[in-house]
């Protein structure tokens, strides 16, 4: 319900969430997940010949965009600023704290 989507302060998704498509009959919750309450951090592949820095926005061009585009729409999503899945959560740490500090409201608000 849009009260339980109001009660999340912040969701910082990595590599291991596959798509959106799951939800995309639910038009709120899509909403949700392309708000500014939401941030997906996401390592390289072994084949980018450049290296991204940790907090790097995703470029918004090309055939790996508009892959990503269909897999979860329009979420913020940043570099973690490294090739190693396993990393991912270690080497964002940084920019997912600054984002669950600056999207919480410590409220709960109804519709």
């Amino acid at each position: 319900s849009s009260y339980h989507l109001n009660c999340i302060q912040a969701i910082a998704f990595t590599d291991s969430n596959h798509n959106l498509q799951w939800c995309k009959n639910y038009r709120s919750l899509i909403d949700f997940f392309v708000g500014p309450k939401c941030l997906y951090i996401k390592s390289q592949t072994v084949h980018d010949n450049v290296q991204r820095a940790a907090g790097e926005t995703m470029d918004n061009k090309g055939h790996t965009y508009e892959y990503w585009k269909h897999r979860f729409g329009m979420i913020r999503t940043i570099y973690a600023g490294t090739k190693e899945h396993s990393l991912t959560n270690h080497t964002a740490r940084h920019h997912i704290w600054q984002h669950f500090d600056s999207t919480s409201t410590h409220s709960c608000k109804s519709d």
